[in-house]
């Protein structure tokens, strides 16, 4: 049976943890790749097998209810989902950098209001 989130476990966010540890424990943080998204919402990415050398394993994220599948033996959380976790928390972080950053710019670019205002106290 392959590892499957439960929507309970992810309300709770221990699973999540468990994940993550064995992320970081096993070394599979960065190691994660995203093939494809479906017309779903489904994300597939792909993670290396660190007991089969050459071979990765699948894990799949249903982007709308939060479920994350893995194809690896496991009956538990495990090291391949916690990269998934982890990839997509540093995609939402270098999202929300971008966006702010893009919206700095936006207020900076007044176009020159900021000196023909300064000329009107002179």
């Amino acid at each position: 049976m392959a590892a499957t989130m439960s929507m309970a476990a992810a309300d709770s966010g221990l699973w999540k943890i468990r994940a993550l540890e064995l992320a970081n424990t096993k070394h599979t943080i960065g190691a994660a790749r995203l093939l494809f998204t479906t017309v779903y919402g489904r994300e597939v990415w792909t993670v290396p097998s660190r007991a089969h050398k050459g071979e990765v394993h699948q894990v799949t994220v249903d982007t709308t209810s939060g479920r994350i599948h893995c194809d690896c033996p496991s009956t538990r959380a495990c090291s391949h989902q916690g990269a998934v976790i982890h990839a997509e928390r540093m995609r939402e972080q270098a999202t929300r950098a971008l966006q702010s950053e893009q919206e700095w710019r936006r207020e900076c670019d007044m176009g020159g209001a900021l000196m023909d205002a300064g000329r009107g106290w002179n």
